[in-house]
């Protein structure tokens, strides 16, 4: 026991060592974005952290953030971040705090921050969790994110500049500001992807657990992962590391292709040997617990929609609207341009990160199986329409998971073009504040 325990500490010690520029850049930029929000509070908020969640008189205030810490409407409807807020002291939604939200519904599919934040507040041993906490909370999640996007493009040699490219973005820096979600979903996206593709499965469970409550819609990652165990396309056994994406893989996927997928073989012969039936699939399985642990986040999001839909009270209904592809973003782009809006570099360079993300995601998609995940999720952002493209805050927060994903793909994607857009849009970013 004590030869492990020290093997364990010395493992440590040398991760320490060989990242520890990596986890000196994570702290630094923890501790300066705290200091900017705090310096935000006082400036525009009075020194009052919850005034940030800009809490809406149109829902009204639960009577416990009322009581505890003064809180009353300071705009006619708010924004989103109000509600993740209610909920970390409400995680079931036995209190009023469902009835102070537009949509309760869909707000508690996205429970993953309000859990996290409970989860700090009671290691700090408070049971009500404070808006400063909530807001500290996100903050180190989308901060945890980073440190994993550095490590990920040292290993590769690539400078880790271009992971501020993602953090400092406008749908990141204004998402923290008012409490939004969505950095921390971005983050957890990030990790998962390093986990399933570094093979940490213990890890890849807790974040793409977290990561299908944070956002509903990235459930697609669990099950594409879930799929792809069960077809031995992804193996857990077998580490690949620190170059995961190289041409044999490439091959190998471009062989399994044409083996199963091409026409000829499936008119041939798809019910003699493609082995597509339920039992063939669990024969060629060596290992059911691998399978049964991909399930868990698929099932922890099954029974989590199960209890909303029974005990969440159902009120309003969530405003999405499905066009052809890319119809939205070229509106909003006309739009701007036409108004001579100050965000038209921001809703441009937004719309072509969409566009790149697809590219290149179709263009590697033999590379690994998660690409075919990144364009699935592509696909359908695409094809959605005004609640995305209506303002700078909805565009910018959509596509920043693309835009971590960007940059998550540099290890294999050398375009200078890819580079340039990133620059891009940090320059658009700041000339937005």
């Amino acid at each position: 026991m004590n030869r492990r325990i020290r093997s364990f500490l010395n493992d440590k010690l040398q991760f320490i060592a060989l990242y520890k520029l990596q986890i000196l850049q994570s702290i630094v930029l923890y501790v300066l974005l705290l200091k900017l929000f705090i310096f935000s509070v006082g400036h525009l908020y009075d020194g009052q952290a919850w005034k940030a969640l800009m809490p809406g008189e149109k829902f009204g205030i639960p009577e416990l953030e009322r009581k505890v810490f003064g809180m009353y409407p300071t705009t006619e409807s708010g924004w989103d971040g109000q509600f993740y807020y209610y909920e970390s002291n409400d995680l079931l939604g036995r209190t009023d705090a469902p009835s102070k939200m537009d949509v309760p519904q869909y707000r508690y599919r996205r429970i993953g921050v309000p859990v996290a934040a409970k989860i700090i507040s009671l290691l700090q041993g408070k049971l009500i969790v404070s808006p400063i906490t909530f807001f500290k909370t996100q903050i180190f999640l989308t901060c945890l994110g980073f440190f994993i996007l550095l490590i990920w493009l040292k290993d590769y040699h690539i400078s880790g500049f271009w992971a501020y490219t993602w953090v400092i973005s406008s749908g990141v820096i204004t998402c923290l500001r008012h409490g939004l979600p969505d950095p921390v979903s971005d983050s957890f996206l990030i990790i998962s992807l390093f986990c399933i593709i570094r093979k940490k499965l213990f890890f890849y469970l807790i974040t793409s657990l977290f990561l299908s409550i944070i956002r509903e819609v990235y459930i697609v990652l669990p099950v594409g992962v879930f799929i792809f165990t069960l077809l031995r396309v992804i193996d857990w056994k077998h580490d690949i590391s620190p170059e995961p994406m190289n041409n044999n893989l490439s091959k190998a996927w471009i062989l399994l292709f044409e083996k199963y997928f091409s026409s000829f073989y499936l008119i041939k012969s798809f019910f003699r040997k493609l082995r597509f039936s339920i039992y063939l699939i669990f024969k060629r399985v060596r290992d059911f617990r691998v399978i049964f642990l991909m399930f868990i986040p698929i099932l922890f999001f099954i029974a989590w929609h199960l209890y909303i839909y029974f005990y969440i009270p159902k009120a309003g209904a969530a405003d999405i609207t499905i066009l052809k592809p890319f119809e939205a973003a070229i509106k909003a782009i006309q739009k701007s341009i036409n108004d001579r809006s100050k965000d038209t570099m921001l809703v441009v360079s937004s719309f072509l990160i969409l566009l790149s993300i697809l590219l290149i995601s179709f263009k590697n998609i033999f590379r690994h199986p998660v690409m075919w995940v990144v364009l699935g999720y592509g696909i359908i952002v695409s094809l959605l329409g005004d609640m995305v493209w209506s303002d700078f805050g909805a565009y910018t927060k959509t596509v920043s998971p693309f835009l971590a994903c960007l940059v998550f793909m540099l290890p294999f994607e050398k375009s200078f073009i890819i580079r340039l857009l990133l620059l891009f849009n940090v320059y658009s970013s700041l000339g937005r504040f």
